[in-house]
């Protein structure tokens, strides 16, 4: 719920509001928080923040089609680029921003879009 409403107040511009929110799982789990010092840095944060706590409980979904749709600043929420991520991000409603293509079409079809950056494409 913490990371629900740092986001919020991502959104409405309060990034230095947004931190401790960020940061609380992290520093009670006897982690380093993330030190951050802009918006950009802050949205990153907070994108590898709920990537960490949320990858086991299969809602990332969510989160991808949200940051794209909105076109939120801030690094990837996963490794190797893609939604949510400015200029890399697929365009909402198109056939790759779906689902990544499965690692034996990828393999086996030569018109595979491999190369879109999505995450969990390779």
């Amino acid at each position: 719920m913490r990371l629900i409403e740092a986001e919020a107040m991502l959104v409405s511009g309060d990034w230095q509001g947004a931190m401790p929110r960020i940061n609380g799982l992290p520093e009670a789990a006897g982690v380093e928080p993330a030190t951050v010092s802009s918006t950009v840095e802050a949205w990153t944060a907070l994108k590898r923040e709920r990537g960490i706590v949320l990858w086991l409980e299969r809602r990332r979904l969510g989160d991808f089609f949200r940051w794209n749709r909105d076109n939120t600043p801030g690094g990837p929420p996963c490794a190797g680029g893609g939604v949510g991520e400015p200029g890399r991000g697929l365009a909402p409603g198109s056939a790759g921003s779906l689902f990544p293509d499965s690692r034996s079409e990828i393999e086996t079809n030569d018109n595979s879009a491999s190369s879109s950056g999505n995450c969990g494409s390779r």
